[in-house]
């Protein structure tokens, strides 16, 4: 049997430990904005808004490359500033989050297909004739201002290059 001192413990416990969980355990309104930044992101850029991207970088960006805030800031805007259009798929967005660190941090990845020309929008021709696929990602950390870029790792995965034709 239990005895009352016992039962009062456990109940602590189990109270300590619902708490901690619910502390620690990522808020889902995070993973989710995390796991739609993605495709937003990709919809900036084909609407070739730079600065609007430029929001989610943080001044103390460094990647492995090297690279500050000037140098990254400065590659998209160029990629942005190609002549013609732009049109970028994104898939697979995963997120790790650690909400216990302080300030709380992610890592994001996902992959992104771009292509040069109008996003293909028909039955027939969802995906673009021609397109490199990349594999992306971002350590984030939240600060004041929401989630931002720390660094970001890129690789292309691959290009491809196909004809469809309607039958």
């Amino acid at each position: 049997m239990f005895k009352k001192s016992n039962l009062i413990i456990l109940v602590v416990l189990v109270l300590l430990g619902w708490v901690l969980y619910s502390k620690f355990q990522p808020k889902q309104n995070d993973r989710e904005y995390l796991l739609s930044l993605p495709s937003h992101v990709a919809s900036l850029a084909e609407k070739k808004q730079a600065a609007e991207i430029r929001r989610f970088i943080s001044e103390d960006y460094q990647d492995s490359e090297l690279r500050g805030v000037r140098e990254i800031s400065a590659l998209a805007t160029a990629h942005l500033l190609f002549p013609g259009e732009l049109a970028i798929y994104t898939a697979n967005a995963e997120v790790e989050l650690d909400m216990s660190a302080k300030p709380p941090q992610a890592v994001l990845t996902f992959d992104a297909a771009l292509a040069r020309g109008q996003r293909e929008s028909s039955a027939f021709n969802f995906l673009p004739a021609q397109a490199s696929v990349y594999k992306f990602k971002l350590q984030l950390e939240k600060s004041h201002d929401g989630w931002v870029v720390m660094a970001a790792e890129w690789s292309r995965k691959f290009e491809w290059a196909c004809q469809i034709s309607p039958i």
